[in-house]
């Protein structure tokens, strides 16, 4: 599954391999990284923490990042409890504990 922003911006891929260049498990890439502007994992970009207008970390946030597999939306990436709408709700924290868990389980 891919992770594409509510403006379009490509966010990387849902991967427990943290060597692969896309995944959001990867600290050294665009996606995982902690510095970088197009991580949901770097708490001062637009796409990560409690204030970024499209992370799934802002409890407000009414655009969150969607969930795309066979290019075919699945859901969103929010803590956003209150969006309204028909769209399966994930959360990418608990996502990221399955991931990280799958891989040193």
């Amino acid at each position: 599954m891919v992770i594409v922003a509510a403006d379009g911006t490509y966010l990387g891929i849902l991967s427990s391999d943290v060597s692969h260049p896309e995944s959001i498990c990867n600290p050294e890439s665009s996606y995982g990284s902690i510095y970088s502007f197009t991580s949901t994992q770097n708490p001062h970009s637009l796409y990560g923490g409690t204030h970024g207008i499209y992370s799934p970390y802002n409890p407000h946030c009414l655009q969150p990042p969607q969930l795309i597999a066979n290019n075919q939306n699945v859901g969103v990436l929010s803590t956003n409890s209150h969006l309204v709408g028909q769209q399966e709700r994930h959360d990418l924290n608990i996502i990221l504990g399955i991931l990280l868990g799958a891989r040193w389980g």
